[in-house]
């Protein structure tokens, strides 16, 4: 009883990633496979992909948060640093945290 419960985990963790279930991500090959298999076979991308920034900052937060740009075109597999801007208005050292978002507005294929 006790050695099923304990194995109970990582049997449902295999399950999930076998299946998809859960919401569990399923991929065929990792980037580095992917890129490597493109690099191998000569593939070439045209397409370039518009990558556009924001900052919000909470209510109440003294702060002004700006990106230095507001987009960066790249090509699938290369890449690329964005830079922000922060400045503190207020008297004190605040501590915060930055968080990414990746929900793109249109998706064309």
């Amino acid at each position: 009883m006790v050695g099923s419960s304990y194995a109970a985990v990582p049997l449902y963790r295999k399950f999930c990633q076998a299946t998809g279930y859960g919401g569990t991500v399923q991929r065929r090959e990792t980037v580095e496979e992917k890129i490597a298999r493109h690099a191998q076979e000569g593939t070439k991308t045209s397409r370039e992909l518009v990558i556009q920034f924001n900052a919000d900052v909470a209510d109440g937060m003294p702060w002004k948060f700006i990106p230095t740009q507001r987009e960066v075109r790249v090509k699938p597999g290369e890449s690329a640093l964005a830079f922000y801007t922060a400045e503190n208005f207020s008297q004190k050292a605040i501590t915060g945290v930055s968080t990414y978002n990746v929900t793109p507005m249109r998706v064309r294929f």
